[in-house]
């Protein structure tokens, strides 16, 4: 099987944040996407995320949507380490809306959600959600990760389902 052909498959960036007790946390996904016409969606994490335990302690989430103007420093904060040794928010430009942390800028919208139910598939969960707020914010094109990985040079971690150990 040629595994590259995986790599042609279309996704964007996303920061997801949620909550440890006081303390935002959140990580960096490329795979969100929308269910239904209405309000559902569903966002896929890896199961040793620390953002894994606190989706299933909490049952919410923002979501941001970065842009291509998403500095990598913000996307290599947010993705390349774990919530248990860091406040992962901490230095970035970030507002509590409703609870939830969501970038304030860089970003073409966000959305808080609620989690509804959850699939078990194998090395990570899906998570479905009800959307119950959408906020529109800057016009600016949306970060693919084809533009992330070619354009911005890139990389994913070992634990993201675009990991390219090559």
């Amino acid at each position: 099987m040629d595994s590259a052909v995986l790599w042609k498959l279309s996704y964007g960036l996303y920061s997801i944040g949620v909550m440890d007790g006081e303390i935002p946390q959140g990580c960096i996904a490329n795979t969100v996407f929308q269910i239904t016409a209405e309000d559902m969606l569903a966002v896929s994490i890896h199961k040793e995320n620390y953002t894994h335990l606190l989706l299933e302690k909490t049952g919410r989430f923002s979501i941001s949507i970065l842009t291509e103007q998403t500095p990598v420093r913000v996307i290599g904060r947010l993705g390349f380490q774990s919530g248990a040794q860091t406040h992962k928010f901490e230095g970035l430009d970030y507002e509590l809306y409703d609870g939830l942390p969501l970038l304030k800028a860089n970003c073409a919208g966000h959305l808080i959600c609620t989690i509804t139910g959850s699939a078990d598939i194998e090395t990570h969960t899906v998570f479905f959600a009800r959307v119950t707020q959408a906020l529109m914010d800057e016009p600016l094109p949306v970060l693919t990760y084809d533009y992330y990985y070619n354009v911005m040079r890139g990389k994913a971690p070992k634990k993201a389902p675009t990991y390219r150990g090559v």
